[in-house]
């Protein structure tokens, strides 16, 4: 799974990815880069982009991303 994050602003901001599963639970994927969790705090730059992409391993899952 591929996240890419914008900040189109002139300001720095941050964003926040939280995932869950189907049934609403905490969703801990790992992420290159980033760690294993299931909230992410990503700061983002003035005009920057992050993209940040999970290591691929594991079962197949359903879940929410937001």
């Amino acid at each position: 799974m591929t996240f890419i994050l914008f900040n189109r602003s002139d300001i720095e901001a941050s964003a926040i990815l939280e995932l869950t599963g189907d049934t609403g639970q905490p969703l801990n994927l790992t992420i290159d880069g980033w760690g294993t969790g299931s909230q992410f705090n990503v700061p983002l730059p003035a005009g920057a982009t992050r993209i940040l992409q999970t290591d691929g391993t594991g079962d197949l899952v359903v879940g929410a991303a937001q």
